[in-house]
C-alpha cells in the first residue's frame, strides 16, 4: 500500500476531487481554501507539498494514518482487552487486508483513516481515564496511559481537544463526540445518566439541524415539537439524578461543560473562518462553510419566461 500511494495524482474519485486536491489548492495559495466543510487532515497533507514539493510525501502522510491506527488497534488489544499476541496480529492482519481499509490506504486517500486513528486515541485514553477515575479498585492495565497524574480534569480537556480536532476532519464526528458523553455519563449514573444524555443530544442534533447535512430532517416528521420534548425528558431525567447524587451530579456537569469548551476552542477557528468566509451566524453556515460562488445577480423580470 506504501507503494501504491508513490503516484502522481490517486485513483479515487473523492481524492482525485476533494481530499487530494485540497491539499494542492492550500499549497499553491499559501493559505486556507474559502468554502468547504472543516479539513484538520488535509491541512496536515498539505504538509507534504508545502515543506518538500512532494505530492508523494502527502499522500504518505494521509497513508501514516492507517499505520498510526494499526499501533493504536495493537495497543488497545494487548493492553485493555488482555488478547494474546497470536490472536492480535491476526486479527491485525484480518483489518489490514478488509476492503474498507486497504482502499483508503492506496485508492481513496481520504482522511477516514486519521480519523480513525484519532478515534481510537481518544478511546484508550478515555479507558485510561475510566481505570483511574471511575473504577478506582480496578488494576490498571500494563504500560495503558495512567491520566492519574494528571488530574481528572486535565484528562477531561485533553479529550475535548482531540474531539474538537476531530470534528475539524469530519463533521460526523459530531455524533461519535455525543456518544462519547452518553458513555460518561453512563459510567457515573447508570442507565438513568445513559438516557438523559442521549436524549439531551438527540435534541440538540435536530435544534442544530446536524441531521439536514445528510438530507434526513424531511423525513424527521414533527422534528421541531420532538426537540422539545426530548429536551424536556432529559430535563426531568436530569433533576431526578441531581434529587438522588446531588454532589455526584454537579460533579458530572462540571467535567461535561470543561469538555465541551476544549472541543468547541479546538474547532474555534473553523467557526471564525466560516464566519468571515461568510458574514453569516446561521449554525449551519458555522459548520459547513459556504462554497464560493460568483453572484449572478440576475433579474427575472427580464426573463421572457415571465411575460
Amino acid at each position: 500500500n506504501f507503494a501504491a500511494v508513490n503516484v502522481p495524482m490517486p485513483a479515487g474519485f473523492d481524492a482525485l476531487t476533494l481530499y487530494a486536491n485540497l491539499p494542492t489548492l492550500i499549497a499553491d495559495r499559501h493559505g486556507l481554501v474559502e468554502g468547504f466543510q472543516p479539513y484538520n487532515w488535509s491541512i496536515f497533507m498539505s504538509l507534504g507539498l508545502t515543506l518538500f514539493n512532494s505530492v508523494e510525501v502527502s499522500f504518505g502522510l494521509s497513508w501514516l494514518g492507517g499505520l498510526l491506527s494499526v499501533f493504536a488497534l495493537y495497543s488497545l488489544s494487548r493492553n485493555w482487552l488482555k488478547v494474546d499476541i497470536n490472536h492480535t496480529m491476526l486479527g491485525l492482519l484480518v483489518f489490514t487486508v478488509i476492503p474498507a481499509f486497504y482502499l483508503q490506504s492506496y485508492g481513496e486517500i481520504k482522511v477516514d483513516l486519521g480519523l480513525l486513528f484519532v478515534y481510537l486515541s481518544i478511546l484508550i485514553l478515555l479507558l485510561g481515564y475510566a481505570k483511574a477515575y471511575i473504577f478506582p479498585d480496578a488494576q490498571p492495565a500494563k504500560d495503558s496511559i495512567q491520566p492519574a497524574s494528571q488530574g481528572s480534569q486535565s484528562v477531561i480537556g485533553m479529550l475535548g481537544i482531540l474531539t474538537g480536532f476531530a470534528v475539524g476532519i469530519k463533521l460526523t464526528t459530531l455524533y461519535f463526540s455525543l456518544a462519547l458523553l452518553c458513555t460518561f455519563w453512563f459510567y457515573y449514573h447508570g442507565k438513568r445518566g445513559f438516557f438523559a444524555a442521549l436524549s439531551a443530544s438527540l435534541g440538540l442534533i435536530f435544534l442544530l439541524k446536524v441531521d439536514q447535512v445528510a438530507g434526513l430532517r424531511q423525513f424527521h416528521l414533527g422534528v421541531t415539537r420532538l426537540q422539545w420534548v426530548l429536551f424536556a425528558c432529559s430535563a426531568l431525567l436530569a433533576l431526578g439524578i441531581l434529587t438522588a447524587e446531588n454532589a455526584k451530579f454537579w460533579q458530572s456537569l462540571r467535567k461535561t461543560i470543561i469538555y465541551g469548551c476544549f472541543a468547541a476552542l479546538a474547532f474555534s477557528p473553523w467557526i471564525v473562518k466560516n464566519y468571515i468566509d461568510s458574514r453569516s451566524l446561521s449554525p449551519q453556515v458555522l459548520l459547513n462553510g459556504v462554497q464560493p460562488q460568483p453572484n449572478l445577480n440576475i433579474d427575472l423580470s427580464t426573463n421572457p419566461t415571465n411575460q
